[in-house]
């Protein structure tokens, strides 16, 4: 391996000497490459179980031999010249620190996964040391025409530091380009630049800079704002003109469930590129809103008077951010407020936005009044020996940031007040009435773009206020049909957001405040009540993947709903069990019998399955709460209240899978098909219904609505 190193590293220099800096930069590259690969894995961190290193991602594969560039170049190649370490300069040398810190490190995280150096050096990438360059790479880095100095400062190995002091880095990921013009451009597959969003600090516009490996390449530029509502997931050209949002109205229907990233033109001063990201991940970053206030001021959260009466602001730059974490659940928002560019004394502010209960209410023409909890809201608790403990939380119920906004139009008004009280994301399916409006989302991974979760946004408008609540559904659920006409949902999840100061033994430094650190998922009941039979059944059929709920029966006579032909509120005696043929002497022993909560029937093509919920207060275990089965087109009667269901495949399981509806175990907690339900096969099923209504008995319903036949 060090021959080939060796080899390649002279046909990119020849005989010409390198510079440690440079050597350093190289080294730095293939550090930060090695863990862009890591990131881009699935699941994102090595197997470090016993099996063999076949189960393993090739990804890790290529991880693991640019690690072994970079220790390559620090070890064998520049140590191995004494002149490389003579007089080096502070940076030099903290560049040095750094780079062996992190090859240590990151060796350390594969030290389990069983690699062997035979394995690695099967890879056909090559052992190539320095970056191929396009013909145009040098053409944008001269000191003039780049307001930005010193293009290799970009390669930094701490994640945040974008190089200089005063600069911030929020994102820094691989990329392929085409550069210049369009007759000499080279399509590039080896991801050899890097794209930086970085702010300057006291700034809230992000900066863009395309940078290589060996320096010669860096133009950077200010981010325009793309169209209200456009993120920047979709292909659009950055350049100086305003994109409208009839530009990229056919670009939305490229979304879809595609998983390939799109390409985007971005003009910079120096010359034009096109990026291609190499993972939908890379850039799920959206600018929701931008707008221009003509007022500004800070307000009591619980009187919404002004805090400073004689301290309001004019001109101020909006923006609302959000940002979509790994499994779709993790988003966050900012708001973010900065001077006009004229201002004495430009400032800037960023607000931390939660998903859920955002408050806003009218305060006369164009004025918003905006109330919400952020992460800084202090607990002092003691450890139990005496110690004060102090925490900074998030208390959605307990709103301690209030602003007042004043917009210019009514147009800007609305457009705010819909990127708080929606997702960026294009809805499946939409109810409104006066006092509600309830959204379908599909919540996908930004690592392989599967859908985790159902997203159920209910928006609630009241006189007082408008907010909304954000709740994701696992593909594994458990829920109650209640009343005719309501459903509840257990155990779903909602979002808590976690500041960076909880149970610890001492205060905020005095002047700081604590910050939002990162998302935890909470298990919440919903209960939803509906107006028709049709508002159920289109929100069950986005739910469940199309399933048509076709029969359903109670055993709590609790409604206070007239009868349905869908939906009828009744008692359902007893649902049992048992082996077909069986004797009856073996009969109690292998027998099982319930009473359950609700029976529902659902379709979907010319499959029909039987769900039925046992009552809480059964004695069964909460892994057998759930019964399925698929049903036959015959079945025989005992009686006008029974129904019996020879020969079939019961499924027992703790939760229901809505893509399927079938009982599954109810240990995994978000779709994958790894925890499928105790399968009974070849069981005599047995419904007994307990009354009658209107002349037609529960047994002729459930036989007319399934379109069974009796033998």
């Amino acid at each position: 391996m060090h021959r080939r190193f060796l080899t390649n590293a002279g046909r990119g220099t020849g005989d010409r000497r390198i510079l440690t800096k440079d050597l350093l930069r190289t080294g730095t590259w293939w550090v930060l490459k090695s863990r862009n690969a890591v990131r881009l894995c699935d699941p994102p961190v090595p197997n470090t179980s016993p099996a063999s290193t076949s189960d393993l991602n090739p990804a890790f594969y290529q991880a693991y031999f640019d690690l072994m560039r970079a220790s390559w170049i620090l070890y064998n190649y520049l140590l191995s010249d004494p002149d490389n370490t003579v007089n080096m300069s502070d940076e030099d040398i903290k560049s040095f620190s750094t780079l062996q810190d992190a090859i240590d490190e990151d060796f350390e995280m594969f030290r389990n996964s069983k690699i062997s150096v035979g394995e690695i050096e099967e890879l056909n990438s090559g052992a190539r040391i320095w970056e191929a360059t396009q013909p145009s790479e040098g053409a944008g880095c001269e000191q003039e025409q780049n307001p930005w100095p010193d293009p290799a400062r970009w390669l930094t190995i701490e994640e945040s530091h974008a190089g200089s002091d005063g600069e911030r880095s929020h994102l820094r990921i691989f990329v392929n380009a085409e550069l210049g013009a369009r007759n000499v451009r080279v399509r590039t597959r080896d991801a050899r630049y890097v794209l930086i969003l970085w702010t300057e600090e006291g700034q809230s516009e992000l900066k863009i800079t395309l940078c290589n490996q060996s320096g010669t390449l860096g133009i950077s530029r200010d981010s325009m704002s793309p169209p209200l509502g456009c993120p920047l997931k979709f292909r659009a050209t950055l350049t100086e003109q305003q994109v409208t949002p009839e530009d990229i109205g056919p670009l939305l229907e490229e979304e879809g469930e595609s998983n390939a990233p799109p390409a985007v033109d971005i003009k910079f001063s120096e010359m034009e590129a096109t990026i291609h990201f190499l993972h939908i991940s890379d850039y799920r970053l959206t600018l929701r809103v931008i707008s221009v206030l003509k007022r500004y001021e800070h307000l009591h959260p619980n009187t919404n008077r002004p805090l400073n009466p004689n301290e309001a602001f004019h001109s101020i730059s909006l923006r609302v951010y959000e940002t979509t974490g790994e499994e779709g659940w993790m988003t966050t928002r900012r708001l973010v407020l900065s001077s006009s560019a004229g201002a004495r004394q430009p400032w800037c502010l960023s607000y931390f936005l939660p998903l859920s209960n955002v408050e806003v209410k009218g305060d006369g023409a164009l004025q918003l009044i905006v109330r919400w909890s952020d992460c800084g809201q202090k607990i002092l608790d003691t450890d139990g020996a005496f110690n004060k403990v102090f925490s900074y939380v998030y208390d959605e119920r307990s709103p301690n940031r209030c602003l007042g906004l004043g917009f210019g139009s009514a147009v800007d008004a609305d457009s705010f007040e819909e990127a708080v009280l929606k997702l960026s994301l294009r809805e499946k399916y939409r109810w409104d009435s006066t006092q509600e409006s309830r959204y379908v989302y599909s919540i996908r991974s930004t690592s392989n773009n599967a859908e985790k979760f159902k997203g159920l946004l209910i928006r609630h408008r009241s006189p007082e206020r408008k907010y909304s609540e954000m709740f994701y559904l696992p593909r594994d659920l458990d829920f109650e049909l209640e009343n005719g006409l309501g459903l509840r949902l257990l155990k779903v999840y909602c979002t808590n957001y976690v500041s960076n100061h909880v149970a610890r033994l001492y205060d905020v430094e005095p002047g700081t405040q604590s910050k939002f650190s990162h998302c935890e998922r909470r298990i919440r009941s919903v209960d939803l009540l509906f107006g028709s039979e049709a508002d159920a059944q289109n929100l069950l059929r986005n739910l469940t993947d199309k399933w048509e709920l076709n029969f359903v029966r109670y055993s709590s006579p609790n409604s206070l709903h007239s009868p349905s032909v869908l939906m009828i509120l009744s008692q359902i005696a007893r649902v049992s069990h048992k082996p077909t043929g069986q004797r009856p002497f073996f009969r109690m022993a292998s027998s099982s019998s319930c009473s359950p909560a609700h029976l529902s029937l659902w379709q979907r093509g010319d499959v029909q399955r039987l769900v039925i919920r046992r009552s809480s207060s059964s004695s069964s275990p909460s892994a057998e709460l759930y019964l399925t089965a698929v049903l036959d087109h015959d079945f025989e009667h005992d009686s006008e209240k029974m129904v019996v269901q020879r020969n079939i495949d019961i499924t027992k399981g703790g939760l229901v899978d809505i893509a399927t509806m079938e009982a599954v175990g109810g240990r995994r907690g978000s779709g994958s098909a790894v925890d499928a339900g105790l399968v009974k096969e070849g069981q005599t099923l047995t419904i007994e219904f307990r009354t009658f209504r209107g002349g037609m008995t529960e047994r002729e319903a459930f036989v007319d609505v399934s379109q069974l036949s009796l033998l």
